[in-house]
C-alpha cells in the first residue's frame, strides 16, 4: 500500500458506527487512485459479510477498458486472480451487461455473500432500488 492509499485508508478506519465518511482523492495519472479504490473496495467486501458494494464511474466502458477499473478490481483480488483459494470462492458474474463481483469466505453462514457491483453513472438503472452499504465513485466529475 503506498503511502496516500495507507492515509485514505486511516481516514476511513478513523469513522465510527452510524457516521457517514467521505473522501476526495485527487491527483495526476498513475496516482494510484484506481488501486486504493479496489484495495478498499476488498477490504470492506471481506470485512463486512453481506455487503453490497457499488463502485462506479462515468461510463461502463470506461468501468471495461483495458486497464481500467474492473482490472484494477481483480488484480487487487486478495487470491491473485483465481477464482478459489482456501475455501474462499470469487465470482464474476455479468447480467444485461451489468458485472457484478460475489465473495464468500468459508467462515461466512451459509448463504450469506458480499457483492460488488460496476456500474456506470450514465445508466438509469445506477440508483434503483439499491441497499449499498459503501459507494465508490471514481472519477466524479
Amino acid at each position: 500500500m503506498l503511502p496516500k492509499q495507507r492515509l485514505i485508508w486511516d481516514y476511513i478506519r478513523a469513522g465510527r458506527n452510524g457516521e457517514t465518511t467521505i473522501i476526495g482523492w485527487g491527483g495526476d495519472v498513475g496516482g494510484a487512485k484506481t488501486m486504493g479504490l479496489c484495495l478498499k473496495a476488498w477490504k470492506y467486501l471481506l470485512q463486512y459479510p453481506g455487503c453490497n458494494i457499488m463502485i462506479a464511474r462515468a461510463t461502463m466502458l470506461d468501468m471495461k477498458n483495458p486497464g481500467g477499473t474492473m482490472e484494477k478490481f481483480y488484480e487487487a483480488a486478495p487470491c491473485n486472480g483465481d477464482l478459489i483459494k482456501d475455501g474462499g470462492v470469487i465470482q464474476k458474474k455479468v447480467e444485461t451487461q451489468l458485472p457484478r463481483c460475489e465473495v464468500r469466505l468459508p467462515n461466512w453462514p451459509p448463504g450469506v455473500h458480499s457483492t460488488v457491483f460496476f456500474r456506470g453513472t450514465d445508466k438509469n438503472s445506477f440508483f434503483k432500488s439499491a441497499e449499498i452499504t459503501a459507494l465508490f465513485l471514481e472519477e466524479a466529475d
